[in-house]
């Protein structure tokens, strides 16, 4: 991860991230973002925004397609790389994973 003025790799591609998420993905106590999609793999290793916007409904984004610089509801925080994709098969490896997505008891 890198401070959030350095990267000029981030092409303008970004994701967002609601609290609490965020600030545990950022700390590293959470180490897999959960989503309902799997990352593309050209985004795979590369550097990404990282967005932190209020928590809102599960997901669900609170933000346009298009991100005007200075959104209100949008922090640019970090850049961050993501290394692989994981699809969760079972409900049992869901839960194995608790400590590493921080959703316990959550199905995303």
């Amino acid at each position: 991860m890198g401070n959030a003025e350095e990267c000029a790799d981030c092409g303008g591609v970004a994701l967002e991230v609601q609290e609490p998420w965020c600030k545990l993905l950022l700390s590293g106590a959470k180490t897999i973002e959960t989503r309902r999609y799997p990352l593309p793999d050209d985004l795979l290793g590369r550097p990404l925004s990282l967005l932190q916007t209020p928590e809102g409904a599960p997901g669900q984004s609170g933000l346009p397609d298009i991100v005007p610089q200075g959104h209100p509801s949008a922090q640019l925080v970090a850049h961050i790389a993501f290394s692989e994709v994981k699809e969760y098969r079972s409900l049992q490896e869901w839960k194995a994973d608790e400590k590493l997505h921080q959703l316990e008891g959550r199905r995303v």
